[in-house]
């Protein structure tokens, strides 16, 4: 994605709130439960703080040095729907486990309070109609125990407003925010090429070879290509050594077939039969 692309939004959010975990680092501090989505909010507005404070001096005690405060943020969400999960996330109970028939605000001493990992998702779109996604995270978040709803028999259907604090997590980190294009370039479909495009080889039993396959990365620009192999029998033991090369042992004398892939996005682009013979030394 270029850096200069200019693009604009105009669509909402779609949550999902995951519980916080200190003892996950290695996955983003995320609890192993599914998450909470909420898909169906008006609105959110997220807003970070931060001041500096200058060490002085001179004449005129000019600011000479500055050190900043920790970042503070809050994450507003307006909804005029909601599902008693959420009513339960904003009385600060469990929103995986409740019960929805009585949900309590309540003082009561030695509650547990929960913390989020809320990922956002919404559409950005440049002038040529080109849509990319912007992914939000915002690492570590807690309901505010203050809300306001209206309730009334006329006008516009009641709207509530949840206050998330924002916090840092173990890693320091507040927010994070990523920008991907949704249209992905199509890596052209060409036949992979297997030692100077040979699709029948040879190999001695007990013999190791080399399979290089030709490089789609450096011919035709597409970045994120991966290949993959797979064999039908245990006559060729295949390893794999790096992207597009694989080391080839030949076991027992016969003949297997090996499918090579080349996998862009997900989508298997290139798929070529490959008949190994393996012969007795």
């Amino acid at each position: 994605m270029e850096k200069n692309i200019q693009f604009a939004n105009r669509s909402g959010f779609n949550l999902k709130f995951y519980k916080y975990d200190s003892t996950r680092a290695e996955y983003g501090y995320k609890s192993a439960e599914p998450p909470l989505v909420v898909d169906f909010v008006n609105s959110c507005t997220l807003e970070t703080t931060g001041d500096t404070v200058w060490a002085t001096g001179g004449q005129g005690f000019k600011k000479l040095i500055g050190f900043d405060n920790p970042l503070e943020g809050t994450f507003n969400i307006e909804t005029q729907i909601t599902n008693t999960p959420v009513w339960a996330m904003i009385a600060g109970q469990d929103p995986a486990n409740f019960d929805p028939k009585k949900i309590k605000f309540t003082n009561k001493s030695g509650r547990r309070k929960f913390y989020y990992i809320v990922e956002c998702d919404t559409m950005f779109i440049d002038e040529d109609g080109i849509n990319y996604v912007q992914e939000v995270t915002l690492h570590k978040a807690s309901v505010n125990r203050a809300f306001s709803a209206t309730y009334t028999g006329d006008g516009d259907p009641q709207s509530i407003t949840i206050v998330l604090d924002l916090a840092a997590n173990g890693d320091e980190d507040l927010v994070t925010m990523s920008f991907e294009s949704s249209e992905t370039e199509e890596m052209p479909v060409v036949p992979i090429v297997v030692d100077g495009a040979t699709l029948a080889l040879t190999i001695d039993e007990g013999e190791t070879k080399t399979l290089l396959i030709a490089d789609y990365i450096n011919e035709n620009g597409a970045d994120d290509v991966k290949y993959t192999i797979g064999k039908d029998n245990d006559n060729v033991a295949i390893s794999k050594i790096a992207d597009g090369e694989y080391e080839i042992e030949g076991l027992v004398a016969g003949e297997t077939v090996v499918t090579l892939n080349a996998v862009q996005n997900g989508e298997t682009k290139v798929s070529v039969a490959i008949t190994f013979t393996v012969v007795a030394i």
